[in-house]
């Protein structure tokens, strides 16, 4: 539950222009959905979506790649 109102309300500061505060709760958000990755692929996709999205806007591509890569990889597997 935790992670999900993270995920929502950094989210929502993505939206308004707000990075840097989207980034310290997608970060937050990040760090719970790697102790639930296996039980929760999808929430942990989309946390790590939202985070390589706002750490692309803030030019840290490398990073981003990384995130957007494993939340792409977490929705192959289950997606079959």
């Amino acid at each position: 539950v935790r992670a999900e109102l993270l995920l929502t309300v950094g989210d929502v500061y993505f939206a308004l222009g707000e990075y840097q505060r989207a980034t310290e709760l997608l970060r937050q958000a990040s760090g719970l959905a790697d102790g639930f990755v296996a039980s929760e692929p999808i929430l942990a996709a989309r946390i790590y979506r939202s985070l390589g999205r706002v750490e692309a806007i803030g030019n840290d591509l490398p990073v981003a790649d990384q995130r957007l890569s494993r939340a792409v990889a977490l929705l192959r597997v289950n997606d079959a």
